[in-house]
């Protein structure tokens, strides 16, 4: 149906952001036949955000999240595109005694789920991150109610005295409206590359590399802060601890770093995440140390070939591009390419008031002389007239 809501791609679309509560029926009449939209819902083919009923998820939600299948992962490679996460994120959100990271934020129509949004929270400063969209398969509504929630998960951070949500999305993906119409802003662009199971190198032990230590992370940080442009500084607002490794994070995933040293200075870094469905690879490199690359590489796969077989990832920045043609040599491939978005939120304040006090000007004033001792009046008195029988 041509002109529906939410089947414009322009990003500079005005913002259809919010949700009203719940409209039953509507004043909008059509000849056509309605199409379906959601299963048990009446449909609404020109649906807006005013129809739909935006709040965290509920008990009664579970069962309809779990039954949206048009799952849009947003922060791969970095998480597994595991379809149990939403599930798992709304349990910890719903069971206060059970510690989570997450939230869910629902769309009801006719008081009954039809799309999701989710976002992890990272610690030190609880920044929220927009990891899983969830809707209908092949509804177009979809990308109305995805607005929405989205909408709805920034007014909720803000609450919660977040200043910071992100995002990833492709430049030509249909997920960039949904998040750029929400006031999401690129502020770096980020390349993936990938390797097959079959094609990790055997590496071997390089001197001058080693493993990451605890007390490495300051250093590792004034790597981050000469080799990172400032406005992505500024963007990110990490501080050291982005950098600590938990050497098991969880049952079945690891953390490992590597670097390499000049002097009292790290000039090298590269970290890798190790989940059961692929290694993650991410690193920093001073400009003037650019071939220390191959010998983080080469320790790196060291230990990466000794675990068993899957797929390597490696994350590129946009202003690390000299390093996709190493890469290829060593048998990456291009994969795909996506835009880093942040969401500045205006976070409530609240400030401690004085009573003023008023006082009439007459009370203020000093006041007036209204008696003189007398010794301050006249001439001095004869000293001899204080004596008795001074007198003649």
């Amino acid at each position: 149906m041509e002109g529906r809501i939410g089947d414009s791609t322009d990003p500079d679309a005005a913002p259809q952001t919010g949700c009203g509560r719940l409209r039953t029926s509507s004043s909008r009449q059509t000849s056509q036949a309605r199409e379906p939209s959601w299963q048990g819902v009446d449909s609404a083919p020109n649906l807006s955000p005013s129809d739909l009923e935006c709040d965290r998820i509920r008990w009664h939600d579970l069962a309809r999240i779990t039954a949206l299948g048009d799952r849009r992962f947003l922060n791969l490679p970095r998480r597994p595109s595991s379809s149990l996460l939403p599930l798992e994120a709304a349990l910890r959100q719903l069971v206060p005694l059970v510690p989570g990271s997450g939230r869910v934020v629902v769309a009801r129509l006719q008081h009954q789920a039809v799309a999701f949004a989710m976002y992890s929270i990272s610690n030190p400063d609880r920044r929220w991150l927009l990891e899983i969209l969830g809707a209908r398969a092949g509804d177009a509504n979809a990308y109305v109610a995805w607005e929405a929630v989205v909408a709805q998960g920034i007014v909720q951070a803000g609450m919660e005295g977040t200043k910071r949500l992100y995002a990833r999305a492709a430049r030509d993906s249909d997920m960039s409206p949904v998040v750029r119409r929400n006031g999401f802003v690129p502020f770096m662009g980020e390349s993936v590359l990938g390797m097959l199971p079959t094609s990790i190198p055997a590496g071997g032990q390089e001197p001058g590399v080693r493993r990451q230590h605890r007390t490495d992370v300051w250093a590792i940080h004034q790597l981050y802060l000469a080799t990172t442009p400032a406005p992505v500084q500024y963007a990110e607002a990490i501080t050291s601890h982005q950098w600590d490794i938990n050497q098991r994070f969880s049952a079945s995933s690891v953390e490992a770093g590597w670097l390499v040293e000049d002097g009292h200075r790290v000039s090298g870094y590269l970290r890798a995440v190790s989940r059961p469905d692929g290694h993650v690879l991410e690193g920093m490199i001073a400009p003037e140390s650019r071939g220390e690359l191959d010998r983080l590489l080469m320790a790196a796969f060291s230990e990466l070939h000794t675990m068993s077989p899957r797929p390597v990832s490696f994350i590129v920045r946009e202003y690390q591009q000299e390093w996709i043609d190493k890469l290829i040599n060593w048998g990456f491939a291009p994969q795909y390419s996506h835009d880093v978005l942040v969401k500045y939120t205006t976070v409530l304040a609240r400030s401690g008031t004085s009573t003023v006090l008023s006082f009439p000007a007459r009370d203020l004033a000093e006041p007036a002389v209204k008696r003189v001792p007398t010794f301050l009046n006249g001439t001095p008195r004869d000293p001899a007239s204080e004596h008795p029988g001074s007198a003649g």
